[in-house]
C-alpha cells in the first residue's frame, strides 16, 4: 500500500483546456497484462483519488486502473 507521498509521486498531471488534472495509472508493464480491462475510478467531492488507495493493489492485480482527481 502506498503512502500519500508515494501516491502523488506515482501519478502525473494532464492538461485539459485550462485545467491541470492529477491522475494515477497503474500501467501494467507485463505484456501479458496489457489486455486487462480498464477501470476508471472516480471519487466524490471534495475528496481525491487517494480514496482508492486501500483497494488499489488488489484491484490492480486484475484490472488496469486509472484514477483522476476531480
Amino acid at each position: 500500500m502506498l503512502t500519500p507521498t508515494e501516491w502523488q509521486e506515482a501519478g502525473d498531471f494532464i492538461r485539459l483546456g485550462k485545467h491541470r488534472i492529477f491522475y494515477i495509472d497503474n500501467k501494467p508493464t507485463n505484456p501479458g497484462l496489457a489486455a486487462l480491462p480498464v477501470i476508471i475510478l472516480i471519487h466524490g467531492f471534495p475528496t481525491s483519488s487517494w480514496d482508492w488507495h486501500k483497494i488499489w493493489d488488489s484491484l490492480g492485480e486484475r484490472y488496469h486502473l486509472i484514477a483522476l482527481d476531480m
